[in-house]
């Protein structure tokens, strides 16, 4: 399993470069943006991303047929190597592996309503640990709380259908986070996102592996 962080303000010759390693379908995609930093940085970051699948399948980066799921988590076609990409302004990242995985990264900024937003998606012991403080370090504990939930339900591909504050990610960071409705075992770990950001990494665990630290 390997991350990458990837820059996605890139010079505009580079961007019409790799706009050319996009299918049709996310060439239209692009061209829905209205604005030109999000569509250039979309175009940098799916180019990328096939560019590192190809050489991880030693295919052809535009060849690369990519699809999502019925949850609408992308995947690549014909292949069980997994991947997920997020980005936040100008950095993205890039995860891909043997097993189902998610990633998440988030720039930080004021919150003004995080209490009320943990109460509807934090568990119990996530509210708790992020209400013990006071800012900034209370925005700093929401933000790595809210990328290593959202990492989770990513790396799942399941979207929204379970209640997410049934499970918690920060009561004990070194067991599995299990979720019965979902049926495996799961590991989470901060990342370094880079100054200014907080980013965070799920991974699927087979039945009998354990988490690293």
């Amino acid at each position: 399993m390997r991350v990458w962080r990837i820059v996605l303000d890139r010079p505009p010759e580079v961007v019409a470069r790799l706009f050319d390693l996009l299918d049709g379908v996310e060439q239209a995609r692009a061209a829905r943006f209205r604005d030109a930093g999000d569509r250039n940085r979309f175009i940098v970051g799916r180019a990328v991303t096939r560019r590192m699948l190809a050489a991880a399948v030693n295919d052809d980066p535009k060849a690369l047929r990519l699809q999502v799921n019925p949850y609408g988590k992308p995947e690549l076609a014909g292949d069980r190597r997994h991947f997920n990409f997020s980005r936040s302004g100008g950095t993205g990242l890039l995860a891909i592996g043997e097993t189902s995985l998610g990633i998440d990264i988030e720039r930080a900024r004021p919150v003004v309503e995080k209490e009320r937003i943990a109460e509807q998606v934090f568990g119990r012991h996530e509210r708790v640990w992020m209400l013990g403080v006071t800012d900034p370090e209370r925005t700093a504990r929401f933000f790595t709380i809210w990328t290593r939930k959202e990492a989770l339900v990513k790396a799942a591909g399941r979207g929204l259908s379970q209640d997410l504050r049934c499970f918690d990610t920060v009561w004990d960071r070194h067991a599995p986070v299990v979720i019965p409705a979902w049926g495996h075992r799961w590991h989470i770990c901060n990342l370094r996102g880079g100054p200014g950001h907080f980013a965070a990494l799920a991974l699927r665990l087979a039945t009998s592996s354990r988490p690293v630290d």
